[in-house]
């Protein structure tokens, strides 16, 4: 699921709403705590529809970070890695 775009235009939508109500203000705080519960609500919308609301932890935590695929240190404790 890429909800990237729709992070876009939701940040794009809250930012022009705030900027045009309160134009004297330039403060990003704020128009960004509304942002964050706009995406917030966005994203569980999404994992709603999708069915995968309320699954956050039902996988095991090995399957997230497995160490067999985590590449081996290729240095040798020298500066820059160099042999």
């Amino acid at each position: 699921m890429n909800v990237g775009t729709d992070g876009r235009l939701i940040w794009t939508r809250v930012h022009r709403e705030f900027f045009r109500e309160k134009p004297e203000e330039f403060d990003f705080m704020s128009p960004g705590r509304n942002y964050m519960e706009a995406y917030a609500e966005l994203v569980a919308a999404k994992c709603e529809k999708l069915g995968a609301a309320r699954h956050a932890g039902s996988r095991p935590e090995a399957s997230f970070r497995s160490t067999e695929s985590t590449p081996k240190s290729t240095t040798s404790g020298k500066a820059g890695g160099l042999k």
